[in-house]
């Protein structure tokens, strides 16, 4: 029997965040049995951003941990998924049993701009509207539905996809589903791509069952099977033959951690396509986990589907889909110096590296300003959130962006010893592009790292199109300082155009795991990919067969320790002409900080906690701080700031927030003022007015991060709550409204 329950919000301003109970949006599992799969989807927290169409002003969605519907010219709005393991011929349906929801009328939103490459700044791209603003129905039809079932080595699995956005562009009605369950079951009809297993599931190898936990949110409850940790299983290298002698090391060392290694030379197969049958072969009957290319193109051919140039594909060996059944990575090498060299570096990586090196707990990450992608985020903040993410395991943060980083920032940052790189923005075959300063191969190898290597993640065009090129990626692998590895352990990137939102989703969840503990790097790769296919469909299945690992996707992953937690370094300033003041806002979690290093990036250090710094002249100077902890572990922080007179001041942003108590509401607002020169402005006096259902002004001061923040009065009705800044003042600056971002915003509960 299906539920609903409706609730009718009428807004004349809709509000920039709405927020019911636990923020987050997610997906739990109700229960799973013969009988079917029991999911309950949740929406807890969106908001809506402010654009302008040809038709006028619009709305579009923003809400964490969702998917884009990457339907050009449709409405521009977003789904949940998860992955569920299901019958292996059986076809399913799915049926909501519950659900709950509100509608929000008057709103315009926006249609999407499709699937944009990242050849194109989504910024530069004008909304089209499509056939389906003229249908006067809710748009997606279906609140639940299924994707095309696939099979991912040991499971046969299926893709929930709800839509808790639905839009009826003729009325204006945007329906918000806060809730909705779901069951999935067999209808007794055989389905398609059906699992042909000649055994059933008794043992599973370590790296996929971290994978399977991870990506069906019912995996816990099958029990048929008895994990084996200590079962690598086989890794199968298929080498060009003028390289089998130089494979001997790396082959010895994989057998002695315990891998089953077979090396085989490519001259007795013969092609891509005998290549692709040789590896399928292998897997069904000697059971196969890891596939290592050894070779260029030239030597060992990629393989490819009808997306681009894909080692991927000879990976996709059960059922007809894009996800992998084995890890596949590749030692792209033109002679016997590039092969030595990545042997080398992987050996000594995993076998003489130590847990407690410093290299492997800096975290660098590069973002363009272009944008948005997915989650409304530009490529910056789409990397700083992972950073933000990788600072809970132990690593230190490093931002090296479009706006504040440069090739020698970056080629310092790496220098100075790096465990990992997220790249997000644009790309070609032999650089980093982020539209204001570029990363050359050149630059990469002339890095003098030598063995402190980190892994690379490339969300960018082409960086791995490596089959009529010496590409980004592969020398990243290749690189070498006096004889000894420079460079990276491993990359993973694109041979063609990535597109902009689906690989991000990739990105996420490869941080994710490198945080939750994964392995291997083509664990997590491996994981990212998946996730990036139940969110994204087609368009995923495109990227996902175009990234390629370069580097051994079994590499063990060095990443944070857990032992004595690290300090984490952190610190405000406030900016005054050419004097700064810094305030050490650094901790201990399990201890206490014993001394402070400043360097100012002029030349100029100091060991104070809280130093204030007068600089010689204007610029842009990159600041960092280095704390130490009793039990001697050290963490750096690295900002760029800009020095100088900055004339005017403006409204960078508003944030508000409801809060009931009792049969009482009050609202908050955040609002932050920055300079020019974008230093955030201490001690600005702001002025504003209440309006909606409070009424009156209110001032005060912001502090020295910039922010101030205002509380309405209290009142027993839920909203709209609207705050519009009358005016700022200050000492030394001049207020410019016409350069606010926001100069009102409103909310309601």
């Amino acid at each position: 029997m299906k539920k609903f329950k409706f609730l009718l919000v009428c807004l004349l301003l809709l509000s920039v965040t709405l927020a019911f109970g636990a923020k987050g949006n997610k997906v739990t599992l109700v229960s799973s049995s013969p009988d079917g799969t029991i999911l309950t989807f949740e929406v807890n927290e969106y908001r809506f951003k402010n654009v302008k169409t040809g038709n006028g002003n619009a709305k579009e969605l923003v809400a964490p941990d969702t998917g884009k519907i990457l339907r050009k010219g449709a409405p521009g709005l977003l789904k949940l998924t998860a992955s569920v393991i299901i019958p292996d011929e059986e076809k399913m349906r799915v049926e909501v049993i519950d659900s709950a929801f509100t509608e929000i009328r008057n709103i315009d939103i926006a249609p999407s701009k499709g699937n944009l490459l990242r050849t194109v700044n989504p910024d530069d791209v004008p909304y089209e509207y499509g056939a389906e603003y003229r249908n006067n129905d809710f748009y997606p039809a279906n609140l639940a539905e299924l994707n095309t079932p696939y099979i991912a080595r040991d499971f046969r699995g299926q893709t929930v996809v709800v839509n808790p956005f639905r839009y009826n562009p003729v009325t204006k009605v945007l329906r918000v589903y806060t809730q909705v369950t779901v069951k999935i079951a067999a209808t007794g009809e055989v389905g398609e791509n059906m699992f042909n297993r000649t055994e059933a599931v008794t043992k599973l190898n370590p790296d996929f069952r971290e994978i399977y936990k991870r990506h069906f949110i019912n995996f816990s409850q099958q029990t048929e099977y008895t994990p084996l940790p200590d079962d690598y299983g086989n890794m199968l290298i298929i080498c060009y033959s003028g390289f089998m002698a130089d494979m001997a090391d790396f082959v010895s060392w994989k057998q002695s951690i315990g891998y089953n290694v077979d090396l085989v030379d490519y001259s007795t197969i013969g092609s891509s396509n005998a290549l692709k049958t040789y590896v399928a072969n292998y897997y069904n009957t000697n059971g196969l986990t890891y596939l290592l290319l050894v070779g260029d193109h030239a030597q060992v051919p990629t393989s490819s589907t009808s997306a681009g140039d894909s080692d991927n594909n000879y990976g996709y060996i059960v059922g007809s889909d894009h996800y992998l059944d084995i890890f596949v990575g590749r030692f792209s090498a033109e002679n016997s110096t590039h092969v030595q060299t990545q042997v080398e570096r992987t050996v000594h990586y995993e076998r003489d590296v130590l847990s407690s090196a410093e290299f492997i707990r800096h975290a660098i990450g590069t973002g363009s300003s272009e944008g948005p992608g997915h989650n409304g985020e530009y490529d910056y903040q789409h990397i700083n959130l992972i950073l933000d993410d990788l600072e809970t395991i132990g690593y230190t943060r490093h931002e090296c962006h479009q706006s504040g980083g440069s090739p020698a920032l970056m080629t310092s940052l790496i220098n100075a010893g790096a465990g990992t790189i997220f790249y997000c923005g644009h790309g070609g075959v032999t650089y980093w592009y982020t539209s204001s300063w570029q990363y050359y191969s050149s630059d990469v190898d002339a890095l003098v790292n030598e063995y402190e290597l980190p892994f690379v993640f490339s969300v960018a065009c082409v960086v791995g199109n490596f089959k009529n090129y010496t590409c980004f990626c592969e020398t990243w692998l290749r690189a070498t300082n006096n004889g000894n590895p420079t460079g990276a352990i491993a990359h993973a990137g694109s041979t063609i155009n990535q597109s902009w939102s689906p690989p991000m989703d990739a990105q996420d969840e490869f941080a994710d795991l490198i945080v939750a503990g994964q392995r291997t790097f083509g664990g997590a790769f491996v994981n990212g990919l998946f996730k990036m296919i139940d969110i994204n469909g087609s368009a995923g299945e495109s990227m996902a067969d175009t990234w390629t690992c370069f580097g051994d996707a079994s590499v063990d992953l060095q990443t944070p320790e857990q032992g004595n937690q690290y300090p984490v370094a952190d610190f405000t300033y406030t900016i005054n002409g050419l004097t700064v003041t810094f305030t050490d806002l650094s901790y201990d979690p399990d201890g206490y900080i014993v001394s402070w290093l400043w360097d100012f990036g002029d030349g100029t250090t100091s060991t104070t906690q809280n130093p204030v710094h007068t600089y010689a002249v204007d610029g842009t100077y990159t600041v960092s701080l280095t704390v130490t902890d009793n039990e001697g572990a050290s963490s750096t922080k690295t900002v760029v700031i800009t020095v100088g007179t900055a004339p005017e001041m403006y409204v960078f942003d508003i944030s508000m927030s409801i809060k009931k108590q009792g049969k009482n509401y009050t609202a908050t607002a955040v609002i932050t003022i920055k300079d020019t020169l974008g230093n955030v402005v201490p001690d600005a006096t702001v002025d504003v007015a209440w309006s909606g259902v409070v009424s009156g002004t209110d001032s005060d001061v912001t502090g020295g991060d910039g922010t101030v923040t205002f509380t309405s009065a209290k009142v027993k009705s839920p909203g709209p709550f609207t705050i519009t800044v009358t005016n700022v003042t200050h000492a030394t600056l001049t207020y410019n409204p016409s350069l606010n971002i926001e100069t009102s915003d409103s909310i309601t509960y």
